[in-house]
């Protein structure tokens, strides 16, 4: 057997197998350090390697999607685009004042909750600068309630929702002290 990324020989002591593609790599090849990868063997847990081609495809952005944001639960007024236009300018003057929505459009059909905003940016250095400052909006009596999230693609989201159902299945097990991590 050898790794899929280096192509050395592999020692069973020392593989790890990825969950979406069952490749086999070395730890040190994986990227995780040896104490997780240890645990990843010991407790049979799934890990995925980020660089396999089955993990690849769902996972790369588009250039279209580097310059997106999900807005979620902003009141949604009976209005027109002009009301969601100014929320958003007057959300992100809140966060830092010198960025402005180029598109903003809400998602999915009309319910009586309030559906998501998508909101596109003239340059994609303003999403990190957005998502870096959102923590300002939990503190603010106006928009505390309202979220903001990259725009993600649905393998993504599906893998992200699987992650924290996993997550919560082992806290209800009596596990603590977990922590999802992301890694750029």
């Amino acid at each position: 057997m050898n790794c899929s990324n280096c192509n050395c020989d592999l020692a069973t002591a020392d593989c790890i197998q990825c969950s979406k593609c069952s490749k086999l790599f070395h730890i040190a090849c994986s990227s995780i350090v040896c104490l997780t990868g240890s645990i990843l063997k010991s407790r049979c847990s799934s890990w995925l390697y980020t660089i396999c081609e089955g993990a690849r495809l769902g996972v790369r952005k588009s250039p279209a999607r580097a310059r997106n944001l999900i807005i979620f639960n902003a009141p949604e007024p009976d209005g027109n685009n002009e009301n969601d236009i100014s929320l958003i300018k007057s959300v992100f003057h809140v966060l830092t004042p010198n960025i402005a929505p180029a598109i903003v459009s809400r998602l999915g059909q009309k319910t009586s909750k309030p559906r998501p905003l998508k909101v596109t940016l003239h340059e994609p250095s303003d999403i990190f600068i957005i998502l870096k400052n959102k923590h300002k909006l939990r503190t603010s009596p106006i928009y505390g309630s309202i979220r903001i999230s990259p725009d993600r693609t649905i393998m993504q989201r599906n893998q992200l929702r699987d992650i924290m159902g996993k997550i919560e299945e082992r806290k209800a097990a009596g596990e603590s002290n977990l922590v999802m991590k992301f890694v750029k």
